[in-house]
């Protein structure tokens, strides 16, 4: 059943570090609120918990399921104490980054842009704001979309279209 509120910030402070170990993640909430609570997370590096969590900063990101590199990735954070209070320090300031306030003007951004005409938008030449990887049928390389091609952005993938109209698909 789910926790909400003071509880919940409750476990949170409990904790020494929080383990997300997911296979998928579209944004890791989960992650952002144990860090806003000023504990180091240890995520897998998938979909958004890429974005939520800044590795070696606010926490650590695993690239692997293998329980061997987990059980010594949680070992060697718990063993180590000045590590875990820097995590912290930098966990609480990676959450500052998605504070309703700041998560509502990015978002007012994106539309701003896709409102635009198309030779008002950001070129399709250039990689959109925080886009981290493009494909073009699974070829192009990060930064390097063109029109026609995918730039994935987080989780969502936009599509520059032919005409400059973009299209998200999440």
């Amino acid at each position: 059943r789910p926790v909400a509120g003071a509880a919940l910030a409750r476990w949170y402070h409990s904790a020494d570090v929080v383990a997300v170990p997911s296979y998928s993640e579209s944004f890791g909430l989960v992650a952002i609120e144990a860090q806003a609570c000023a504990v180091p997370v240890l995520a897998a590096a998938v979909g958004g918990l890429r974005e939520a969590v800044a590795d070696d900063v606010s926490g650590v990101l695993v690239d692997t399921h293998d329980p061997r590199h987990w059980a010594k990735a949680l070992h060697d954070l718990l063993a180590d104490t000045g590590r875990r209070a820097r995590l912290s320090a930098g966990a609480v300031a990676h959450a500052r980054q998605y504070d309703w306030e700041r998560t509502v003007e990015r978002l007012l951004k994106v539309y701003d842009e896709a409102g635009r005409a198309p030779s008002d938008r950001p070129s399709a030449h250039r990689p959109l704001a925080g886009a981290h990887e493009a494909t073009a049928a699974g070829q192009a390389k990060a930064g390097q979309a063109t029109a026609g091609q995918a730039t994935a952005v987080g989780q969502a993938t936009v599509d520059v279209a032919l005409d400059g109209d973009l299209q998200f698909v999440p």
